[in-house]
């Protein structure tokens, strides 16, 4: 259900009607996986060290952006 959720961006009736429990239990069930979810993986540091990026980074960036580290482009983030 979760996963269906994050993916299609689906509201909690709708989830409800297509697993065929209350709204209220797909709510829980969302915010319990969540939640979970955060515990388990919000440790992880998701931004790749300088060296990295450097070494990876193509020449002719480097020469016009020497400071960056992290693009973020056509990216949507729903919260």
């Amino acid at each position: 259900m979760v996963p269906v959720r994050m993916r299609l961006a689906l509201f909690e009736l709708d989830l409800a009607h297509r697993f065929r429990v209350h709204v209220s239990t797909a709510n829980r069930i969302c915010i319990s996986w969540v939640n979970f979810s955060y515990l388990k993986l919000g440790y992880l540091n998701i931004w790749s060290d300088r060296q990295k990026i450097d070494k990876a980074m193509p020449q002719s960036f480097k020469d016009k952006y020497p400071k960056t580290r992290v693009i973020i482009d056509g990216t949507e983030i729903k919260c």
